[in-house]
């Protein structure tokens, strides 16, 4: 089995790193608390306090030497502060061994809003760049070219996460008839240990559950279950982004299996 390190053991890089390693994966996780050491340890996972922030030299990343894969898991909105976040894992990224493949934990925010059919040959238009997540895999790609597979990640959703709860005191929410983009923390993972089985490098795509439900069919319904007030959602939108998981489907014969509609 292969070295794996996940650089950003949170929400989704610690169940991953756990359910790696009950498939006798050796696993490095880091974090930028000391503090969260003993807890990793105590999970199996060699732990490392190591930030993207920090300046980077090859001492610093040589714990990653003898790794196989790395997932890389740190999104823009985990940087404090004034930080190049694209240029900084550009920088990172040339320090790793040449024979290191890569797993970018992107954003399905990538795609433009009003994209009715956001799949994985869209091109960019000059516009997108001003997006963080758009300059990073660009920069990652100049890097690492065939070593990089991307991985464009849905709204996650999952225990203790849901987005329904920061919902509760707005009103009028804007295009309740948009469709959703989600994907269940369980999928996240079994999507990310599909493209470690098979190898599935140098290539970009999706991970969303296959169902779009409108805002306010879906919000409703999670409303109900967790007995929170119905927000209430003003109509439009219907023609809004929908991110295609057909390549998921057909390429990396994933089986979606855990219902964006599973509350608990």
């Amino acid at each position: 089995m292969p070295k794996i390190a996940i650089l950003g053991c949170g929400w989704l890089g610690f169940p991953l790193a756990i359910s790696l390693i009950k498939n006798r994966c050796s696993i490095i996780g880091t974090t930028t608390s000391i503090e969260k050491i003993p807890f990793l340890k105590e999970a199996g996972i060699n732990g490392k306090v190591w930030s993207l922030s920090d300046t980077q030299t090859k001492e610093s990343t040589s714990f990653l030497n003898s790794v196989d894969i790395l997932v890389l898991n740190i999104p823009p909105s985990k940087i404090k502060g004034e930080f190049d976040y694209s240029s900084s894992l550009h920088n990172f990224c040339l320090l790793l061994p040449s024979s290191i493949h890569v797993l970018f934990i992107s954003s399905t925010s990538v795609y433009p809003e009003n994209l009715i059919d956001a799949n994985e040959n869209y091109s960019w238009k000059k516009s997108d760049f001003l997006n963080q997540n758009v300059l990073a895999e660009n920069k990652l790609l100049e890097v690492l070219g065939k070593r990089l597979t991307i991985v464009r990640m849905a709204g996650l959703i999952g225990p203790s996460r849901h987005p329904i709860k920061s919902m509760i005191n707005k009103k009028e929410i804007p295009n309740g008839d948009s469709p959703v983009n989600l994907i269940h923390l369980n999928d996240a993972i079994g999507i990310i240990e599909k493209i470690i089985d098979l190898n599935f490098w140098g290539e970009i795509i999706n991970g969303c559950f296959p169902l779009h439900p409108s805002k306010k069919e879906y919000y409703t319904n999670a409303a109900n279950f967790f007995n929170l007030p119905v927000p209430n959602f003003v109509k439009g939108g219907e023609l809004n982004k929908i991110v295609s998981s057909e390549k998921s489907i057909s390429k990396l014969k994933y089986s979606y299996s855990t219902s964006i509609f599973q509350f608990s």
